[in-house]
């Protein structure tokens, strides 16, 4: 026997499939949706509630959550001719005068006011008749609506507007004050939901929400391990809560070009904090050949924490060590943050090897001899990586310790930079290579070169730096990767 949930369920199920026929996916999908919508927004709702539903497109799904029901000979579809029918071609937004609906029970109250961008999505909408008031709008731009006005603001289209901060900002302007906003976003096609009160001071994602709850205490430290696009959002969100002096750690591996000039993260970093009035800022550098599954399982591991007060990177070490993930100390953390970073731009140059080592040389030598050459590129990569290293103050013996020679030999030995690398030796060019074989994959040296390689190429002598300039020219301006002995 199905228990009265499942019933529910599968009856909503039923009704978004006759619409959703084309892509049944979608049915389930928005079946979840709507049964969350009653557990935690309708239930609280009334005939005298202003309700504001953003992005409501043509309204069948607000109507269907809300128990309406409509006939089968409802085909939103059916007037698209065959030679229209597309994957560019939106059917949704559709309409014609033969677009009809066929209503076989109605909601018990109806929507204050729905808003959406499409001008067909609303006409379709009308036929529902379920909102007082239809108002078309584009959520990059302000509401023309009233402050103060509804008691719940439901949105789902926060997840895919521009500036979403900007965004909800308006969503809470037309919310009463002690009205609701829910929000309905969407990642890795799972819908997740909130309720928040208005007064709610806003914050982005549930995990960085319960940060801000626990950031009135006195925290240990605070570790920063987003992707290097990511540190102008965490800045600013650590800056919300950030203590003087509070020690925070960071992960991530990068540089970036601030007013022309090579900036490490950390630096960048410490800017934003400063920038949004932290003065005392307390930032260490975690780096080394640390692959996640190994530490996860307990293998030994090596790192090394840098920090310019070498007291500061000791606290962190005794903070963090354990008998499987042991850590050096080092005040060096210009040359830590460098060298973990350009170490991604040699690591696709060495994985080139097997292709480069004598391309006119059969496969099968390739494959047997190519260490020849791989030996010969990590050698001359070092050397390189010191030239570097030194010019931005950093110091020699880092480049050889685990921040460089240390994380290359990872990276080499069967990381995605390497097997770009080897892609490239193979003669293919870095866009076509990314097309065919990469497409959804990160590859951290390929992004770094595009981010800093102009300005690399402009500070330093392709004379002396033949491998920098073989992989930044090869990723930058897409040519083959040559190597001038």
């Amino acid at each position: 026997m199905k228990s009265k949930s499942t019933k529910i369920l599968l009856d909503i199920y039923k009704e978004f499939l006759n619409y959703f026929w084309l892509r049944p996916e979608s049915a389930i999908v928005q079946s979840f949706r709507a049964i969350e919508l009653r557990k935690t927004v309708y239930q609280r709702i009334s005939k005298k509630n202003k309700f504001l539903d953003v992005s409501c497109g043509d309204g069948v799904f607000t109507f269907i959550a809300l128990g309406g029901k409509l006939g089968t000979s409802f085909d939103s579809y059916k007037s698209i001719k065959n030679k229209q029918r597309s994957a560019k071609f939106d059917a949704y937004d559709h309409i014609d005068k033969n677009f009809k609906i066929k209503i076989l029970k109605k909601p018990s109250y109806k929507i204050d006011t729905g808003t959406d961008w499409k001008l067909n999505l609303l006409k379709k909408s009308k036929h529902l008749k379920l909102f007082k008031k239809l108002v078309l709008h584009n959520n990059e731009k302000r509401f023309p609506l009233n402050d103060n006005h509804f008691d719940f603001v439901y949105s789902n289209s926060a997840y895919w507007v521009k500036n979403i901060k900007q965004h909800l900002i308006d969503m809470k302007r037309v919310a009463k004050k002690n009205g609701y906003l829910y929000l309905h976003v969407k990642f890795k096609d799972t819908y997740l939901a909130t309720l928040i009160k208005n007064q709610t001071k806003i914050s982005f994602g549930p995990k960085f929400e319960k940060i801000i709850e626990i950031a009135d205490s006195d925290l240990d430290l605070i570790v920063v391990a987003v992707s290097s696009a990511g540190i102008d959002w965490v800045g600013d969100e650590i800056s919300k809560f950030y203590k003087s002096n509070t020690p925070i750690i960071l992960l991530t591996k990068g540089l970036s070009i601030i007013n022309d000039q090579l900036t490490t993260l950390t630096e960048k970093l410490e800017m934003i904090l400063k920038k949004n009035g932290h003065k005392n800022v307390n930032i260490s550098s975690v780096k080394g050949p640390c692959l996640a599954s190994g530490l996860a399982n307990k293998i030994r591991t090596g790192t090394i924490i840098a920090n310019k007060n070498i007291k500061e990177a000791q606290k962190i070490q005794n903070f963090i060590q354990t008998e499987y993930y042991k850590c050096e100390i080092s005040d060096d953390i210009e040359g830590i943050e460098i060298s973990s970073a350009i170490k991604n731009l040699y690591s696709m140059l060495i994985g080139g090897s097997q292709g480069l080592s004598n391309p006119a040389a059969s496969k099968e030598i390739q494959e047997k001899y190519f260490l020849n050459t791989a030996a010969s590129l990590i050698h001359r990569s070092i050397s390189e990586m010191v030239e570097i290293v030194n010019n931005y103050s950093g110091k020699t013996e880092t480049v050889y310790g685990l921040a460089g020679l240390g994380d290359i030999y990872v990276s080499v030995s069967g990381g995605r930079n390497s097997q770009m690398g080897k892609y490239l030796g193979q003669g293919y060019l870095y866009e076509e290579a990314k097309e065919k074989f990469m497409k959804s994959t990160t590859v951290e040296g390929a992004e770094l070169a595009l981010e800093i390689g102009p300005k690399l190429m402009a500070t330093f002598d392709k004379g002396k730096f033949p491998l920098l300039f073989s992989i930044l020219e090869c990723i930058c301006e897409n040519k083959k990767l040559q190597i001038n002995w």
